[in-house]
């Protein structure tokens, strides 16, 4: 028999096979991100002080392609989707 859990986060709930994890030693880890001011503070810092996101951007129609990349460590920094057409950049 298959036991599926549900624990509560910020975004909803995230249901997972406990029995499958236990069989394959599988984990799961969490941490919180901060607040939304936090967020804000952080954009506004590297703002004002000329930091630049280095990211590499794909659109979200290529969600699958970011996810292939970062896994065969071809995404430089951090692989991102966004919601407009721009990708493949450096940024």
């Amino acid at each position: 028999m298959v036991y599926s859990e549900r624990h509560p986060s910020a975004a909803g709930t995230v249901p997972f096979d406990t029995i499958s994890m236990l069989f394959n030693a599988l984990s799961i880890y969490g941490w919180p991100s901060g607040s939304n001011i936090d967020s804000e503070e952080a954009v506004l810092f590297a703002k004002y002080h000329d930091i630049n996101c280095m990211v590499t951007a794909y659109p979200l129609l290529e969600a699958n392609k970011a996810l292939a990349d970062t896994m065969a460590g071809k995404a430089r920094f951090r692989a991102v989707l966004t919601m407009g057409d721009k990708g493949q950049k450096e940024t």
